[in-house]
């Protein structure tokens, strides 16, 4: 997920200031380590949104 924001951001905002993708995955994972928030929404975000996706699939299916 990492290097897919790294990539959207060099489209949209361009260059990383702190240099190109591995320096954004050492950034990323120092973030981790320091348990920033945002960082760890990152890594959960993705997870919680397929598990509430499919919470709500099991209950439409249960409905019918």
């Amino acid at each position: 997920m990492p290097l897919l924001i790294w990539v959207v951001g060099q489209w949209m905002l361009g260059p990383y200031a702190d240099g190109g993708a591995f320096a954004l995955l050492m950034d990323f994972f120092t973030g981790l380590k320091n348990g920033s928030l945002a960082y760890w929404a990152v890594v959960v975000g993705p997870y919680l949104f397929v598990l509430m996706f499919r919470l709500l699939w099991h209950v439409m299916r249960r409905a019918q």
